[in-house]
């Protein structure tokens, strides 16, 4: 919705929109506004968030979270353990110079 309200369209769900935009190949090259897809443990895509900032992003799973993330995925804020895989970053907004 967050696009859709800024008139960018993305497809309906995660494993569709991993394949638009343009591919990030580091973390560490992320901008906030980044698209973060995670997958499950046939490697299909399940989950996606918007990254705020170079290890925070928000994500909806079962209700609206900023999480930590790192190259492994999304870590749960009291045990640790990451909760969704890390799979790779899409970039849909054009870059500002």
């Amino acid at each position: 919705m967050v696009f859709k309200i800024c008139g960018y369209k993305l497809m309906r769900d995660a494993w569709q929109q991993a394949s638009q935009g343009k591919l990030i190949n580091k973390t560490d090259d992320s901008l906030p506004g980044d698209l973060a897809f995670f997958q499950n443990e046939e490697g299909k895509i399940v989950h996606v968030g918007i990254i705020l900032d170079a290890d925070k992003i928000i994500h909806a799973s079962g209700k609206v979270h900023i999480s930590s993330f790192d190259k492994n995925g999304i870590l749960h804020p009291d045990t640790k353990i990451h909760t969704h895989k890390f799979a790779h970053i899409r970039r849909m907004l054009p870059e500002v110079v």
